[in-house]
């Protein structure tokens, strides 16, 4: 819900680019925070979003981070009208953040020639940013480290909800632009919090993203809702950057079946959710690919309702699909001597029910067969 708000914002300041955006791009409503595109935030119409069982009731301040029904999740809440006035005048002071949104700097064309001026000048101006418009690869780049030489103060600014310029360029997708402060080691940007305590890394919509910014040290920062960037980036379905920041996450970590619990992999938010939860409830089947990449995944973690995956995957209107993509590392395994991985298909969530119950109950027949059909390696 949070990617929601932020993708309101940038309508807004959308359709104030062809007029005078850097005074009228609206800031993300101060409580709200960013959202991805809503195209990409919602789970597809066709999936069934799992209610929590009847029997253990989440409290009442997290009720808004709990998938009961699609309309609950992508029901926005910031307000549908342009920002007032003093927030439009947050990104007044920082016009960079703007422009980044009106995809100023989005140009593919090659880098030209350094103007002379700066040529010229090249002495007075930041040497790092200054080798930025030398090394810029795109016409769009080239612009971006341009302006940041003719204000340099705008690398550190911050709009009225604590995001910086990693925030807004990765929310943007601007991989180039990210790219080419991270080849500069411009990185400082990436491990701070915005005021719900998300890193960039959190807002990422696509694996090349993921791929120019992610470090061993974000996967462990954590939000307000103690989401990991995977967690936030799972629950927000973001299907691409969750399967890369998964196999990137499984490759540097390594294999650590028997330190499951401590394995960036299995971090859970404050419902006791893992991303891997969250990639089941979503049918997000290339997330899951990405998360079970290796042999560290907990396949059988529980949640506050003692949900594992595979009762949220039973639920999913895909044929199945979710629930082969956990059975393939069920099969995988079945011939290591890690038989803890293995996917426990008798776990009982609290109202007594087995992710085949589920499955049943949701009208899932070929869904529970194929469960039933699992081994459980208990």
């Amino acid at each position: 819900m949070y990617r929601i708000a932020l993708a309101l914002t940038a309508v807004f300041a959308l359709a104030a680019c062809s007029i005078d955006h850097p005074t009228k791009a609206p800031a993300p409503t101060k409580d709200v925070p960013p959202a991805s595109q809503p195209q990409k935030s919602s789970p597809p119409a066709a999936q069934t979003t799992p209610a929590a069982p009847a029997t253990t009731t989440a409290p009442q301040s997290q009720a808004t981070v709990t998938p009961i029904t699609p309309a609950a999740t992508v029901t926005p809440t910031a307000p549908a009208t342009p920002a007032t006035p003093s927030t439009a005048a947050a990104l007044t002071n920082v016009p960079l953040f703007s422009d980044i949104l009106c995809g100023e700097f989005s140009s593919k064309k090659p880098a030209g020639e350094v103007p002379g001026n700066l040529i010229a000048s090249r002495f007075s101006y930041d040497s790092t940013i200054y080798k930025g418009v030398e090394n810029a690869k795109t016409e769009g780049e080239q612009k971006f480290f341009i302006a940041l030489l003719k204000d340099k103060k705008q690398l550190d600014a911050k709009d009225s909800n604590g995001r910086g310029l990693f925030h807004w360029i990765v929310f943007s997708n601007q991989v180039n632009l990210a790219q080419g402060l991270v080849n500069l080691g411009l990185r400082k940007g990436l491990l701070e919090q915005d005021n719900d305590g998300n890193i960039p890394m959190a807002l990422a919509t696509s694996g090349k993203m993921i791929t120019a910014i992610w470090s061993s040290e974000q996967v462990t920062v954590r939000n307000k809702k103690q989401q990991t960037p995977l967690i936030a980036i799972a629950e927000a379905n973001q299907s691409d950057a969750l399967k890369e920041a998964g196999f990137l996450t499984c490759n540097f970590f390594g294999t650590l079946s028997k330190l499951r619990g401590i394995h960036p992999l299995n971090a859970v938010d404050e419902l006791q959710r893992s991303a891997l939860h969250y990639a089941a409830i979503n049918g997000d089947v290339n997330g899951i690919n990405g998360l079970i990449s290796c042999d560290s995944a907990d396949l059988n973690g529980t949640d506050r309702w003692r949900r594992t995956p595979l009762h949220y995957a039973a639920m999913v209107n895909d044929g199945g699909k979710t629930v082969s993509a956990l059975a393939e590392e069920d099969r995988a395994l079945a011939g290591t001597l890690h038989l803890t991985g293995r996917l426990d298909i008798d776990a009982q969530d609290a109202d007594g029910f087995t992710a085949a119950d589920l499955a049943k109950k949701s009208g899932r027949q070929d869904t529970a067969k194929a469960i039933t059909s699992l081994s459980s390696g208990i």
